[in-house]
């Protein structure tokens, strides 16, 4: 009998493997950050000796959760400037917040932001930083994730122009001075992090890009397999002005240019047509579909039930600014019912697919398909455990119907990150929840004296 660091058994497995296999009275085995051997309760304690247990009888075990777009900083910022469309919400809450952020409120706010997703299930999350006008807050968020536990995918953000735009005179910087940051990030987090976290660029947005610039961070990304994110058609603004700089759609340019040869996701896409779609298609282009954050400033609903086999689609819950939620769990009810009442078509999305987007094809989008989003040997061990015995989840017919449909962070019991434990039985083991709030409310109280909104 072999020793292996846990054993999680007891429980319905859903792999969310290429087969959607379900394995009833289900087992893993972990040791350190891998799943080393999966199958049934009997199988498994009769290879294998844990030297932790959990008992998952009567409960479902899902792969964790990606969240493919966030900003964990506007943690700090829930419910201001609501009921504004995108313009007006950066112009009143985004620029004037950015001079009156430290290194510290970076920090606090992301570990807030992790908290939360920890509680919906999420073990992976996608921070796209943009405000950048100090390298500290780089590193604050890094922290915090190393800290908590989590996965993160930090999406180093970029502007080198717009002003005349919208886009805030202290983001403004050099493309090479980024590029020089992001080498640092890249030799002192992603190199020794064991796959917890991974360097991304993040050029915010075209109207905040020069051409030279998104050239210069395209060549950069070839040279050093580095992926790349970016918001593209979340409003018709983003369009217009691509239009009338360049004289094409912001993807054709970005095709042009090369940027779109390496791993490159897209954000939003609200107002994507078909001719973005072909191109999405041939450069096998990913998509984070941020549901909330699209119907909370009034942009609309991305097209992604269009989207060609090619196009691996991701979901997101994006800032909390624009969202007021960094859970997991709401965003795969409200993505299935809208896109259901959008097209009058009950049948166009169905809970499988939402929760792949969430997992395995959310895997895809990001890049790591082969080491997370499905519950398999060899992969990572990032991975949450449901506890169906709530009013709001009883009786359960279907698992995954169950996940989408009726369940909320009540029902997610433990989470688990690259083989370690950062939630049992609802209680965090990583984050002082009780300082972390009060130091949130502490900060926002400072942020909205000073913002006076």
């Amino acid at each position: 009998m072999k020793e292996v660091d846990l054993i999680v058994v007891g429980g319905t497995i859903v792999t969310m493997d290429a087969a959607r296999t379900i394995i009833f009275n289900g087992a893993l085995a972990i040791e350190g950050s891998k799943i080393v051997a999966m199958g049934t309760s009997a199988e498994i304690t009769a290879a294998y000796k844990g030297r932790k247990l959990i008992n998952a009888k009567g409960h479902y075990i899902f792969p964790g959760l990606i969240n493919s777009h966030t900003h964990l900083f506007q943690t700090l910022l829930k419910g201001l400037a609501a009921d504004t469309p995108l313009q007006t919400w950066i112009a009143r809450l985004i620029t004037p917040v950015v001079p009156l952020l430290s290194e510290e409120d970076c920090y606090y706010a992301a570990q807030l932001g992790i908290l939360e997703a920890i509680r919906s299930g999420t073990t992976t999350l996608l921070d796209f930083m943009y405000l950048t006008c100090h390298p500290e807050f780089s590193e604050a968020v890094i922290t915090a994730a190393q800290t908590t536990g989590i996965r993160l995918l930090f999406g180093r953000g970029v502007h080198d122009t717009g002003v005349n735009r919208g886009v805030p005179p202290q983001l403004i910087e050099d493309v090479d001075t980024v590029l020089t940051e992001v080498d640092y990030l890249r030799r002192q987090y992603e190199l020794k992090s064991d796959g917890m976290i991974h360097i991304w660029l993040a050029p915010s947005v075209m109207w905040g890009m020069s051409y030279s610039g998104l050239r210069s961070l395209a060549a950069y990304a070839t040279e050093n397999k580095v992926p790349i994110t970016m918001h593209l058609m979340e409003t018709d603004y983003d369009i217009d002005l691509c239009q009338a700089d360049y004289g094409k759609r912001p993807l054709e340019i970005l095709a042009e240019m090369g940027m779109l040869a390496n791993h490159f996701l897209l954000v939003h896409g609200v107002q994507a047509e078909e001719s973005d779609l072909q191109l999405m298609d041939a450069y096998r282009v990913s998509w984070s579909h941020c549901m909330a954050a699209n119907l909370y400033l009034g942009s609309g609903v991305a097209p992604i039930t269009r989207a060609s086999p090619a196009t691996a689609v991701s979901l997101a819950t994006d800032g909390a600014a624009s969202n007021n939620s960094q859970n997991m769990i709401e965003l795969l009810k409200l993505t299935a019912l809208v896109h259901k009442g959008v097209y009058r078509n009950p049948g166009i999305i169905n809970a499988s697919r939402i929760i792949a987007m969430a997992t395995c094809e959310g895997a895809r989008a990001v890049g790591m398909e082969k080491q997370i989003g499905t519950l398999a040997p060899g992969y990572r061990a990032d991975l949450f455990i449901v506890n169906p015995g709530l009013p709001t989840t009883t009786p359960v017919h279907d698992p995954l119907a169950t996940l989408v449909y009726s369940c909320d962070q009540e029902n997610i019991e433990t989470v688990i990150i690259n083989g370690k434990i950062v939630m049992h039985c609802r209680h965090l083991l990583t984050i002082n929840e009780e300082e972390v709030v009060n130091k949130v409310q502490d900060i926002a109280r400072r942020l909205r004296d000073k913002l006076n909104i």
